[in-house]
C-alpha cells in the first residue's frame, strides 16, 4: 500500500472518532435512551477497531522479514 494509501485509511479511522461524537452529540439533542446510545457507540467502536487493525496490517505490509528463526 503506498503512503498515500495509508494517509488515507488512517485519515478514515479518525473520521470515525468524530462520527462517535457526533452520535453522542445527537443523542443528546434527541433524547436518546442511554441503552440505545450505548449500543450505537459499541457497534461504531467495533468497525472502527476493525479498520484500525486492517490499518496496522497495512503498515507492515507483506510483513516478509526473512527466513524464520526456530
Amino acid at each position: 500500500m503506498n503512503e498515500s494509501a495509508l494517509d488515507i485509511k488512517g485519515q478514515e479511522i479518525v473520521d470515525q472518532a468524530y462520527e462517535l461524537v457526533e452520535l453522542v452529540e445527537l443523542a443528546y439533542r434527541e433524547g436518546t435512551a442511554a441503552h440505545v446510545v450505548e449500543k450505537g457507540l459499541f457497534q461504531k467502536l467495533l468497525e472502527m477497531g476493525y479498520q484500525a487493525l486492517g490499518y496496522l496490517f497495512a503498515l507492515h505490509g507483506a510483513c516478509d522479514e526473512g527466513e524464520r528463526v526456530e
